[in-house]
C-alpha cells in the first residue's frame, strides 16, 4: 500500500452537461501542493468563491435528492461522487477543481472517463505521507426510502442496495469487498 499523498500531474478539463440540474459545465482540474486536499474554486462567481471538499461543506441530502452536493454561503456545486470516486480509485488526495457552472458534468454518469483522462496525465507522487481515517462504530443514516450504514470493517467493504418503486429499475444489491493492500 502506497501512503504517500498524490496529485496529477497535469491540468485536465471536462465538459458537458450535469445529471440533476441539465445545465452546461465545465471543469478544469490543476495539481495542487500537499496537504491542500480537494478544492473546487467557483469561476463563473465574480468572487470565486473557495469550497474545499470536507465534513464541513457536505449540504443536507433532503434538499438535494440523489446527489453529493457541498457548498458555503449559499453557493452549491452538485453530483460531485463520480469525480470523487475517481480521485479515490486512483489515490488521488490534492487537487484544485475549477468549475464553471453549479454541477459536475454527467459525462456518461460514472467515473470512467474521469478515470481515463486522469490515467492519460498521470499522477505524481508527494513527499506527505496519507492521513487515514478509521470507522470504530456502527453509523446509520436513514431518511424515506435511503439509508445507509457504515460499519468497521478491516478493510475497505462496501455494499449497497438501489430500491425503486418502478417495475422497469427494481431493486439491486452489490457488495464489493477491496483488500486493505489494495486500499488506497
Amino acid at each position: 500500500m502506497n501512503n504517500k499523498q498524490h496529485t496529477i500531474k497535469n491540468s485536465i478539463f471536462f465538459e458537458g452537461i450535469g445529471l440533476h440540474t441539465g445545465t452546461y459545465s465545465k471543469i478544469e482540474l490543476i495539481p495542487a501542493l500537499p496537504n491542500t486536499g480537494i478544492i473546487f474554486v467557483r469561476k463563473d462567481i465574480p468572487s470565486a468563491p473557495i469550497i474545499k471538499v470536507d465534513i464541513d461543506t457536505f449540504l443536507n441530502a433532503k434538499n438535494f435528492l440523489r446527489r453529493t452536493s457541498i457548498g458555503k454561503e449559499g453557493i452549491y456545486i452538485h453530483t460531485i461522487e463520480h469525480l470523487m470516486a475517481a480521485f479515490h480509485i486512483l489515490g488521488i488526495d490534492n487537487v484544485y477543481i475549477n468549475i464553471w457552472g453549479e454541477e459536475i458534468p454527467g459525462l456518461d454518469g460514472s467515473s470512467k472517463e474521469f478515470v481515463e483522462e486522469i490515467l492519460k496525465v498521470g499522477m505524481e507522487e508527494q513527499d506527505v505521507t496519507r492521513e487515514y481515517i478509521a470507522v470504530n462504530d456502527i453509523i446509520h443514516i436513514e431518511e424515506n426510502s435511503a439509508s445507509i450504514t457504515v460499519l468497521p470493517y478491516p478493510t475497505l467493504r462496501i455494499s449497497y442496495v438501489l430500491k425503486y418503486d418502478n417495475p422497469i429499475i427494481g431493486s439491486e444489491y452489490e457488495e464489493i469487498i477491496i483488500p486493505s493492500e489494495d486500499c488506497i
